[in-house]
């Protein structure tokens, strides 16, 4: 039944950090993807109740910067880990996390990053990870270069590096990407797909043909069903230094 449901999506900013925007908006929809570097005890709360945690795919952000000055204000890669691990403890099905590594940032050091966070999640049960590569805007290189560094340039030979870190963990996650090409040789552990997909929709049991394309940017696979639930249009408490909103 294609458009016939409402899927809530917060790419906008943070859901925990503007769970007020949102809220009372849920008890309407079909389902949510929740995006997330810095869970709350109230957003944890509020997810973890039968109604809503039925309904939620949770895309836990986590980069490997959080406390850094790249995301000040993002918790460090271990509190995150804590506080996802703490929510499946609670209750909260660990099908239903998407580790989402964006943006990675396909230098040495950001690999090591990478490795060190598959790792690090490699037990609490997480099997999709999403991911995406640092995305240019022009305010975004005046804030890198305010705190003394250089825009990073990406090349192809760069993202193949990370697809070939991706491939040592094959057996143990799906690696999934939305806008970002995916070279052939890849496919076989790493696929294009919507944030918003078929895939969401099954795993919350939702009876239901995704159909179209949010068309939100460039090559977004996302359906067209899905409906950003956030307001406000500016950084939100984690100030990453590469966000898109100025500011």
């Amino acid at each position: 039944m294609p458009e016939r449901f409402k899927i809530g999506v917060t790419e906008r900013g943070d859901a925990a950090v503007h769970l007020g925007e949102w809220a009372d908006k849920a008890p309407g929809l079909d389902a949510i993807v929740a995006i997330t570097k810095s869970i709350t005890p109230a957003f944890a709360e509020f997810i973890l109740t039968p109604q809503i945690r039925a309904k939620t795919i949770l895309h836990a952000t986590v980069t490997g910067y959080g406390g850094t000055k790249l995301e000040p204000g993002a918790p460090s890669p271990g509190e995150s880990h804590a506080l996802i691990s703490g929510m499946i403890a609670e209750g909260f099905p660990a099908n239903q996390i998407t580790l989402r590594i964006d943006p990675i940032i396909p230098t040495d050091k950001g690999l090591e990053h990478v490795r060190e966070l598959l790792e690090m999640f490699k037990s609490v049960g997480i099997e999709r990870v999403r991911f995406s590569f640092l995305q240019y805007y022009r305010h975004a290189e005046a804030r890198f270069k305010k705190l003394g560094w250089s825009w990073p340039r990406i090349d192809d030979g760069m993202k193949a590096a990370c697809f070939r870190l991706f491939a040592e963990y094959a057996q143990i996650y799906r690696f999934q990407s939305c806008a970002t090409d995916v070279p052939p040789e890849y496919n076989h552990f790493c696929v294009q797909t919507g944030c918003v997909s078929a895939e969401d929709a099954a795993i919350l049991g939702l009876e239901a043909e995704l159909s179209g394309s949010s068309y939100q940017r460039p090559k977004c696979l996302c359906c067209s069903a899905k409906t950003e639930l956030l307001t406000h249009r500016s950084q939100c408490k984690n100030k990453c230094a590469y966000c898109y909103w100025v500011g």
